[in-house]
């Protein structure tokens, strides 16, 4: 039977691969971003979606592993942390963390940075939209897009010809 260390290093295994997919599915979102293919887009964030269920499902089970090893340890389980537990495992078990836990760090910087460039992409992405609508829609650059695509029956000054006044709610 598995000692809860490997219960624990099974899980984080686990976890760290899933994350690799994700790193995948961004690369892949960032060519579909550039791509301006947004039902590729949505795809890939249903997919990374499905993945991160997975993710939390490993991520309670890490958490449950870790009640165990700190009642064993008779620790508070917020004490309970991959250096406590290579320091308390044998020398192959403590190798076998140390390496997933470099690892998972690694994977978790790499999906930082990518979550970053791809977060950029988006916001780039919708100002051009925005734009363009401006450009399609507004008497000026600097008239406000709500203003300038609200139905004919509101004024330029925001209200109703019949007297009520423009609600920006009903455009988001």
């Amino acid at each position: 039977m598995p000692s809860l260390t490997e219960d624990l290093l099974l899980t984080l295994e686990k976890q760290t691969a899933l994350y690799d997919q994700v790193l995948a599915l961004m690369d892949q979102e960032r060519t579909a971003l550039l791509s301006r293919k947004p039902q590729d887009v949505l795809d890939l964030v249903r997919h990374k979606e499905t993945i991160l269920l997975k993710i939390r499902t490993l991520d309670e089970s890490r958490q449950l592993v870790c009640l165990r090893l700190a009642k064993l340890w008779a620790l508070p389980v917020a004490q309970i942390t991959l250096s406590v537990v290579e320091s308390r495992s044998d020398e192959v078990l403590a190798s076998q963390v140390s390496a997933v836990r470099y690892r998972m760090m690694e994977c978790l910087e790499r999906l930082r940075a990518a979550n970053e460039i791809n977060a950029t992409l988006c916001r780039r992405g919708i100002e051009t939209i925005e734009l363009i609508m401006q450009t399609a829609f507004a008497a000026t650059p600097t008239e406000s897009l709500t203003t300038a695509v609200a139905p004919a029956t509101y004024g330029r000054s925001g209200r109703l010809n019949g007297g009520g006044t423009y609600n920006s709610k009903q455009w988001r």
